[in-house]
């Protein structure tokens, strides 16, 4: 059994992720907003499990602009990214710990939600965590865990409307989506203005602004930015079925002890009710 969990509240600053922007930007990106990697490949290609074990690191890539799963966090010792996702991959990390014999560390890196598959690739993180959603031209490029997730999209609101009720209510709107999601790919089907933007806050301000009349996004962020009282869940997508999250790591990476390991932890943490009480945590 996988878990569809009722939303815990998770703090969330808009102007913390600007920082993370802000320093991406630094980083150096394209004009769509996607980060430019550069690796130097040379001798025999290290697997992510040799790698770990030479380092002691694991690198997590997430795009912190998703909670409950993962936000920008103010806390006493700062800046932390945090959520769902994050409690998960310590749990991951813990037993990965205990089956190579030696402490590893997870190091978060933090990127655009649209670069996280071509960041894996290029080898600037070893995994990546982030509501990513297993679908099939995904798994074209990654290998996935099982899922650790169930989810479906939601047409999300300004508090005031009431015109927008169903997939057909969308037609000649302005809807805004996240680029690289799901949302992005199911709308672009429909008959209807897409609005692209890099991080679900700045869907959300534009949706408050009025520029947006509408946003699609996986229903527990939905639940989540609606207790702020502006806007609210205008309906579900049930035409389309529902998706779980994964962990992923590099094509041909999947089939090994490492992803046996997550895929493991994941199993074990859903049996005896771990999952739901790292939910309720959030």
């Amino acid at each position: 059994m996988i878990f569809f969990m009722s939303h815990s509240q998770v703090q969330f600053h808009s102007k913390l992720w600007a920082v993370v922007i802000a320093t991406i930007a630094c980083a150096g990106c394209t004009n769509a907003g996607y980060l430019v990697y550069k690796t130097k490949f040379s001798g025999v290609q290290e697997t992510v499990a040799e790698r770990v074990l030479r380092t002691g690191v694991l690198r997590v890539g997430t795009s912190p602009d998703y909670p409950p799963f993962e936000s920008l966090q103010d806390t006493p010792e700062g800046l932390e990214i945090g959520g769902y996702d994050i409690l998960l991959m310590e749990k991951i990390v813990e037993n990965l710990s205990q089956y190579y014999g030696i402490d590893i560390e997870m190091r978060i890196e933090a990127a655009f939600f649209n670069a996280l598959m071509a960041g894996l690739n290029a080898k600037a993180y070893d995994v990546v965590i982030a509501a990513f959603a297993i679908r099939e031209y995904r798994e074209r490029e990654v290998d996935f865990s099982r899922p650790y997730f169930i989810s479906r999209q939601c047409c999300v609101v300004p508090v005031s409307e009431n015109s927008i009720s169903s997939v057909e209510d969308l037609e000649g709107r302005k809807v805004a989506v996240q680029q690289g999601t799901t949302g992005e790919e199911i709308s672009a089907g429909m008959n209807l203005v897409q609005l692209p933007f890099p991080t679900v806050d700045m869907m959300i301000l534009n949706l408050n602004s009025g520029e947006a009349e509408a946003a699609i996004m996986d229903i527990p962020v939905a639940q989540h930015f609606a207790k702020g009282g502006d806007i609210k869940i205008g309906f579900n997508f049930t035409e389309f079925d529902s998706e779980g999250f994964g962990v992923a790591m590099r094509e041909g990476e999947g089939p090994n002890a490492f992803m046996g390991v997550i895929n493991t932890t994941i199993t074990w943490l859903n049996e005896t009710g771990q999952l739901e009480t790292l939910w309720n945590e959030i």
